[in-house]
């Protein structure tokens, strides 16, 4: 079941991109999907998804969600396309997907910085441009302390992990003493 789950995922945020590449959407739709998967909370989600709740009435609350959050009417559409097929259960996973698709189409990267303290909002600045001009893409950095480093950061953009805190590199330096080199 989880193979098809993956499936399905893929196929709905697929709908959604090739919709909004087609009616030329995709940056505002991005931008939009990235908020609404934060507000489809699991709470949220299973009102959506509960049988005994009648489709009009969640629907209903649809609209509300969706003018209250200023959502294209081609979202609108996309919401109750799952609720009519029983999809809605995805929704925030589908969100995703489709994020990550149109960030590629967009030239985005999203990064994740790993630091012992909040960087300065210049500093952050500075830190973005910079990764801009190396990988030729904007870039969304979401910043995320962890005191636990000490010092240096942790870069993650997508699968690769850049890691130049103290911690790890103390953590080398006891694996070489360990080892006798």
């Amino acid at each position: 079941m989880k193979k098809n789950v993956g499936q399905i995922i893929r196929r709905y945020a697929m709908a959604l991109y090739e919709a909004t590449v087609e009616s030329n959407e995709i940056e505002q739709v991005s931008s939009q999907a990235e908020g609404l998967s934060k507000i489809f909370t699991p709470e949220m989600v299973s009102f959506f998804v509960n049988p005994g709740i009648d489709v009009s009435t969640k629907k209903s609350l649809l609209q509300e969600v969706a003018s209250a959050s200023a959502v294209s009417a081609s979202v609108i559409r996309f919401f109750e396309l799952l609720l009519d097929n029983s999809r809605f259960l995805f929704v925030t996973e589908i969100l995703k997907e489709f994020i990550t698709m149109s960030d590629v189409r967009l030239g985005i990267a999203r990064v994740n910085l790993i630091i012992p303290k909040m960087l300065s909002e210049g500093d952050c600045s500075a830190f973005t441009k910079a990764l801009e001009e190396t990988l030729k893409k904007r870039i969304i950095v979401t910043q995320v302390v962890d005191p636990a480093l000490g010092a240096g950061c942790v870069v993650k953009i997508g699968n690769t992990l850049l890691d130049a805190s103290l911690q790890a590199r103390l953590q080398n330096i006891k694996e070489s003493l360990s080892q006798g080199v």
